[in-house]
């Protein structure tokens, strides 16, 4: 994960990724430095201008619109580590994917802290919006979790270095 992000240079070998504008990564624990919700949500291009609205939309998609007045609006700064909840916090990253819409999107453990039923609904959302979603972690989930059918696609790397693919939609 951390090589495919750039930010991991020990070790020896390739790592190929569309480049970064089209490729966003979520890590297994989020991470929101201190200000306003509408920063926290924000792709890193300062230009990219959304609206109220589409946040707003977004957030509901996701069934978390009612941080919006927890934090009294989005252009006022909180510690989010204090307000939100780590449930919370990691529905505001998978907002933030929405909302930036890169072609890719490389989530590190992505479930581990979610029912079944409601990390497959995000990824699903991820995927209706055309963001394609790479998982990393045992199967991207949690241990003793086998809906491996809501998955297009497992590759298992091995650590003697073997892999197996499985195509799971034939």
């Amino acid at each position: 994960f951390k090589a495919t992000a750039g930010i991991y240079d020990a070790g020896t070998g390739r790592v190929r990724r569309p480049p970064l504008d089209r490729i966003l990564f979520l890590p297994e624990r989020p991470y929101f430095p201190p200000g306003t919700l509408r920063q926290a949500l924000s792709p890193i291009e300062p230009e990219s201008e959304i609206s109220d609205e589409r946040i707003i939309e977004t957030l509901k998609t996701l069934g978390i619109a009612n941080v919006v007045a927890r934090a009294g609006g989005l252009d006022v700064e909180h510690d989010w580590d204090n307000l939100l909840s780590l449930h919370e916090q990691r529905f505001i990253s998978f907002a933030r994917i929405l909302l930036a819409s890169p072609r890719f999107a490389v989530l590190y453990y992505p479930i581990k802290d979610l029912d079944s039923e409601t990390a497959f609904k995000v990824l699903k959302i991820l995927a209706d919006n055309g963001i394609t979603c790479l998982t990393m972690g045992r199967l991207g989930k949690r241990e003793g979790d086998d809906r491996i059918e809501s998955y297009d696609a497992v590759l298992e790397l091995k650590s003697d270095g073997e892999w197996t693919w499985m195509d799971t939609r034939s």
